[in-house]
């Protein structure tokens, strides 16, 4: 079963003010998991860690967390790194999930596979400094900013979205249908024959003041269809790249 890890301390001068991170460790190495989990201390990265050593404890662990971070070993056991990335970037609980791949050696396919995976940095394991995994973690607090930017403005897409469709099918029409059915009343008015002439002539300022608004609304109609239709896709499909 996955391991919790207490809660790390944020150094004063370290990473900045960033919230507390949730971080899992997938490696089947224990003392590999406590390299990285020491190395995230010192460089002052407040965090609860979570282990995984198999790809069952890591479904059992990203089904119950949300993860902000995640390290995931090349070689575990018969599995890869790719296979737990894969199941990652598959879960709908870890869309603000950052991967970070760790391998025993510099190996230039499984960087660039990881990387074209979604992974945001790569550590090879007997090169990791402070220098280092704090670069690989400032690009994953980049990366979880931007997420969460991305997803705000996704709900604000959608927010303006509907209250489009919902003027352009219902408040649009009706008024326009009521100016109308005013028009038709004020040139009925106008067109009676007991009516004065100074009456007529004001009816007649009256009916092209109408007349100038329902055009004017059948514009505005025109202009919400045409938005609601071009606005951007709530979905995600219209994103752009992440940032790496």
């Amino acid at each position: 079963m996955a391991a919790l890890h207490a809660p790390a301390s944020m150094n004063e001068n370290a990473m900045g003010n960033t919230p507390p991170m949730s971080v899992l460790f997938f490696d089947d190495d224990r003392v590999d998991r406590l390299r990285l989990d020491r190395c995230c201390r010192k460089i002052g990265l407040q965090f609860t860690g979570t282990d995984a050593a198999t790809l069952g404890e890591l479904k059992e662990a990203i089904d119950r967390t949300s993860f902000n971070l995640i390290f995931l070993d090349y070689h575990v056991g018969g599995d890869t790194g790719l296979d737990a990335l894969a199941m990652v970037n598959a879960h709908a609980n870890q869309s603000a999930a950052t991967p970070i791949m760790a391998t025993s050696v510099a190996e230039r396919d499984i960087i660039i596979e990881a990387m074209r995976g979604g992974c945001v940095d790569y550590l090879v394991k007997d090169e990791i400094g402070e220098e280092r995994m704090k670069r690989a973690v400032l690009l994953a607090i980049e990366r979880n900013s931007y997420e969460a930017t991305l997803a705000k403005e996704r709900a604000e897409q959608a927010r303006l979205a509907k209250a489009v469709e919902c003027l352009s099918t219902t408040a649009a029409p009706d008024l326009r249908e009521q100016v109308d059915d005013l028009l038709t009343r004020v040139e009925a008015i106008g067109t009676a024959d007991d009516g004065a002439d100074e009456t007529r002539e004001s009816l007649g300022a009256l009916i092209n003041t109408i007349r100038n608004l329902s055009a004017e609304m059948a514009d505005i109609l025109s202009c919400l269809v045409n938005s609601g239709a071009n606005s951007p896709n709530p979905d995600g499909s219209d994103r752009v790249s992440r940032p790496i």
